[in-house]
């Protein structure tokens, strides 16, 4: 098959939505598909792949990722979507990009899937504070969004029940987002403990991702706060408008010493930040799967996370993680817990790389989505041989 993919981020921006892209393509080539990328030009950063085109673009809103908007399609990208002959059109982000997709599908007659990989309605809050967009009005768009698709695709069941609960009536098929195991099969570098100078003896409690008002992460400063273990430290991978108010809160339960706040690293040293970590903790109410916590456990982590759809699969309570309430005061003893027990850790961090192997295997769920593609190309052509019959009748 020839594959549109339209993508509304993509390298050089690092998030879950770009992984999920790159590992898609990925596999899909390797079963033989051409798969082509359509996605924002980012000024200084060159693609090593021919297959990716960059369409002028500008940055409509600062954030994590930033939000682009197309300028124009030069004469270059029309006569490359004109020429080239799609089976389907694969659209991710449900942002302009995505919109651009659809367009394409309708002009050439031919379907049109979209993947929701976002809680849109719990980020309303990035664009002028929710002042203009309110979560009724975010829950309308992807409904309406989604009945305008030939059918969609969710990284967890979780998303699938949000987009029915909308309305949407198209065909939901649950894929969710993998990664390449061998790439988080690395060596230990000490890349945290080297820049903060972190004795070895000191277990690391790592937690990844934007620090955002939606991450929840103040959850997780004040359940460290409540440790019994005063040795371990606490270590935020990522940047964010919250880090001020972070820092405070860390200033305020008086363990500001344990807390370090590393930054954004690129996809390359994530294996390695993961590697250096001891135990990974993670508390976010807006994740539609959260490819941090299967990261994590690809790496070798014992996992505590709070109660979520989102983390199905990844996070099994009692064999490689304990998933619990959101109670500061009991994630705090289950993190004490694991702290405390070196055979416990030792034995979730096994079964992590075993359960995120079962669950997230590359190959079973690229076969999952190769055959919905068939499935939607085929009923595409009924629908559309249908209309065609349709139109000549009434044309009599």
């Amino acid at each position: 098959m020839k594959i549109g993919f339209f993508v509304d981020t993509y390298y050089p921006q690092y998030n879950g939505v770009v992984v999920s892209v790159e590992q898609l393509v990925e596999q899909l080539r390797k079963k033989g598909h051409q798969v082509y990328i359509f996605a924002p030009l980012i000024k200084g950063y060159k693609d090593i792949d021919k297959f990716i085109y960059r369409i002028p673009s500008f940055k409509a809103l600062n954030g994590e990722p930033d939000i682009f908007m197309p300028k124009y399609l030069s004469a270059e990208n029309l006569n490359t979507i004109k020429d080239l002959k799609f089976d389907i059109i694969h659209a991710h982000g449900n942002g302009a990009f995505s919109g651009l997709g659809l367009a394409t599908a309708r002009l050439k007659r031919i379907p049109y899937i979209l993947t929701f990989h976002t809680m849109h309605k719990e980020y309303t809050h990035f664009i002028m504070n929710g002042k203009l967009i309110k979560p009724k009005m975010a829950e309308l768009f992807l409904k309406t969004f989604g009945n305008i698709c030939d059918a969609t695709t969710t990284p967890s069941e979780k998303m699938k029940k949000e987009l029915l609960d909308y309305g949407v009536k198209r065909p939901i098929k649950v894929i969710p987002n993998f990664i390449d195991f061998s790439e988080f099969n690395v060596k230990n570098e000490a890349i945290l403990r080297k820049r903060f100078k972190i004795d070895k003896n000191r277990p690391i409690v790592l937690s990844v991702g934007r620090l955002d008002k939606a991450k929840n992460f103040e959850f997780i400063v004040e359940a460290f706060s409540k440790l019994k273990d005063k040795k371990a430290v606490l270590v935020f991978a990522g940047r964010g408008p919250r880090q001020k108010e972070l820092n405070a809160l860390a200033v305020k339960y008086h363990i500001i010493n344990r807390v370090y706040f590393a930054g954004a690293f690129t996809y390359e040293e994530m294996p390695y930040v993961y590697k250096d970590a001891n135990i990974f903790v993670f508390a976010s109410k807006t994740e539609t799967q959260g490819v941090v916590v299967l990261e994590a456990a690809a790496s070798g982590l014992p996992l505590v996370v709070t109660n979520d759809a989102a983390y199905k699969g990844m996070a099994e309570n009692g064999v490689n993680a304990f998933v619990v309430p959101f109670d500061t005061g009991i994630f705090a003893q289950k993190l004490d817990e694991l702290l405390t027990n070196k055979d416990l850790r030792a034995s979730f961090a096994k079964k992590s790389i075993e359960v995120a192997k079962i669950n997230f295997d590359p190959k079973k769920w690229t076969e999952e989505l190769i055959t919905f593609y068939k499935e939607t190309i085929e009923n595409y052509k009924k629908r559309d041989t249908f209309f065609k019959r349709l139109s000549r009748t009434l044309s009599l």
